[in-house]
């Protein structure tokens, strides 16, 4: 943390994103489709987070998101 005018500590921008993944629960995921090369395809999509932090998602091996990352695992997450 560095310090803020106020006197209190600021957080740092990592804190805050970890902060927001954690109180969010939901996202947009994006990958990159299969049917249209170099076009995202995203959807609002519920996760967990395991003991570290990382986002867990449950996805059917039937859903478009599991398709498109069984050819290209780049993705995103925001928040």
């Amino acid at each position: 943390m560095t310090p803020d005018p106020a006197g209190g500590p600021e957080p740092t921008h990592a804190e805050r994103a970890r902060t927001l993944v954690y109180l969010g629960r939901v996202g947009s995921l994006s990958t990159l489709s299969r049917k249209r090369p170099g076009w995202p395809f995203g959807s609002v999509m519920p996760y967990a987070l395991d003991e570290i932090g990382r986002p867990l998602f449950l996805i059917s091996s039937m859903a478009m998101h599991t398709q498109n990352l069984t050819e290209d695992t780049r993705a995103s997450l925001a928040g």
